[in-house]
């Protein structure tokens, strides 16, 4: 009965989301896109309600609590953050991502894609037109967003889509493209209309602490968790004075941060160094005896598209589907363009954190494990304090194995520095009135972020609430439940093989699974 529920939740929920669908690899989705009416809505509502309503009678098993988790958080959803009532953003938001994910996954032949993408965007407009009128309540930040984002979408689908469907002969191309930019236009012309709005994004205490509390399974109220950041920004300041005198005691760590950044390699030979680098620490994680690698791994170290240099100005990662073929992940590293500052931005002290974190032993590491877990919701289940505190759980723990010299351990404090910073002003803005501008000031004057770094920052923390906080919140419990791991008597690389064998669960059941 719990592998069928399951199935049948799985099942569901590709329906009602056929993009995510994509996402997991999962066959005959790829062609769909979702269905976006007050009516549709409704429907799938009811179906989460029914079939959390079936799960109470069953044993509460992992899977089950699984399950219920994943299910109480989508009707959540629906009743309570409503972004398709207050989000414009998410509209544009799908119709990129129903691409990119066909376009990026490469174990598509070339004909099914064609056919899927030819799909979705004959689907398009009529997508867009029906999510428009769900927009009721609209964010004014949120349409904002939106409207600015728009035009990026419509030129991925013209520089991007467009030459793949002629270079593989489907002879409506040029007539899909057009009525499914003149949708997106449409769109942003409805969304500029728009004179109403709601009071502001905040999702309010009692549902900020809802999520830390179900889905998180963190132990934080509001107030602790804002007093936490508190307190970690003050350590990690101190932390960062002790790191800077030990590299030249006459400057500020913020100056040698800026020192350091003069320290980079030439653009010609980022790609390469990149892929060198990921190369020593696989090595240095397998020679210290740290951790295990699963069979079917691959990770590709590639330039960016340049559909997607925009939205990734450094670097980021791609993860493989966690049911389809392809076991490959990707690392993109964008290439600077001639422009110093970003080349600045992977000085020899700071991008080995950025290989560790979306490589090994970080994310990729990680989903390279957990698609090859046997249980269905340990594949699917990613919550936010598990990944991301891996990440930089992962980061720190370099550090205590020796690997950083002295401007890689202070490039590494700032930025854990930032991610307390998040803490911050992610429980700020939700529970306690915090503005956008304000937290981006904040930022500013905090982390030592630029003023356009922080306001993009800002822009997604408004979004997506406790995802902030999660970072540096998860990597501390995540370290509490290590050290009381290694008092039974194993060892840390015991400890990292047991833990990436969890999957991306709530830390609460994490530390369930790995000490009773």
């Amino acid at each position: 009965m719990t592998h069928q529920i399951i199935d049948n939740f799985i099942k569901l929920y590709a329906e009602f989301n056929p993009i995510q669908a994509s996402d997991w690899g999962l066959k005959g989705y790829n062609h769909l896109m979702p269905q976006m009416t007050a009516e549709a809505f409704q429907n799938y509502q009811k179906q989460f309600e029914d079939l959390l309503n079936q799960t109470q009678e069953l044993e509460p098993t992992l899977e089950i609590k699984l399950l219920q988790k994943k299910l109480k958080t989508l009707i959540m959803d629906f009743t309570s953050s409503q972004h398709h009532h207050n989000n414009p953003a998410s509209i544009n938001g799908i119709a990129s991502h129903a691409f990119f994910t066909l376009m990026m996954d490469q174990s598509l032949t070339h004909d099914d894609r064609c056919f899927a993408v030819a799909k979705r965007l004959e689907a398009l407009p009529q997508t867009l037109a029906d999510a428009f009128t769900l927009i009721t309540k609209p964010v004014r930040l949120w349409n904002q967003i939106a409207c600015e984002e728009i035009p990026g979408t419509a030129s991925y689908l013209q520089t991007v889509v467009l030459p793949y469907l002629k270079t593989h002969h489907v002879k409506s191309a040029d007539d899909l493209i057009d009525k499914a930019k003149h949708s997106l236009f449409e769109l942003q012309h409805k969304l500029e209309k728009i004179e109403s709005f709601k009071k502001d994004f905040a999702i309010g205490q009692d549902h900020f602490e809802w999520l830390i509390s179900e889905y998180h399974g963190l132990p934080y109220k509001a107030h602790e968790l804002k007093e936490l950041g508190f307190q970690q920004i003050d350590e990690l300041n101190k932390a960062l004075n002790n790191q800077a005198s030990k590299i030249d005691d006459t400057k500020s760590w913020e100056e040698l941060i800026e020192i350091l950044k003069n320290n980079h390699p030439s653009e010609e030979s980022l790609l390469k160094t990149y892929k060198d680098k990921l190369v020593e620490i696989k090595n240095f994680l397998l020679d210290k005896n740290l951790v295990s690698l699963p069979k079917k791994e691959s990770l590709l170290i590639m330039e960016t598209p340049s559909f997607l240099k925009d939205s990734i100005p450094l670097a980021a990662y791609s993860m493989p589907s966690m049911f389809g073929e392809n076991s490959e992940g990707l690392f993109f590293v964008s290439p600077p363009n001639g422009n110093l500052d970003l080349l600045k931005e992977h000085c020899f002290a700071a991008f080995p954190l950025t290989v560790l974190h979306e490589g090994y032993p970080g994310h990729h590491l990680q989903f390279a494990f957990q698609r090859e877990l046997t249980s269905k919701m340990k594949r699917i289940f990613n919550v936010s304090s598990n990944y991301e505190g891996w990440t930089l759980y992962c980061e720190q723990m370099m550090h205590e194995q020796g690997y950083y010299d002295d401007a890689m351990r202070l490039y590494q404090l700032k930025d854990r520095l930032w991610r307390a910073c998040r803490i911050v002003v992610d429980v700020s803005m939700h529970c306690y009135g915090m503005t956008d501008v304000e937290a981006a000031h904040f930022l500013v004057d905090q982390a030592k972020l630029s003023k356009q770094g922080a306001r993009v920052d800002v822009n997604w923390y408004t979004q997506y609430p406790t995802v902030p906080m999660s970072y540096l919140a998860g990597t501390l419990e995540l370290e509490k439940i290590r050290d009381d791991y290694l008092k039974t008597g194993k060892s840390l690389k015991e400890f990292h093989d047991d833990f990436l064998q969890c999957g991306a669960i709530p830390l609460e059941f994490v530390r369930s699974e790995l000490l009773g």
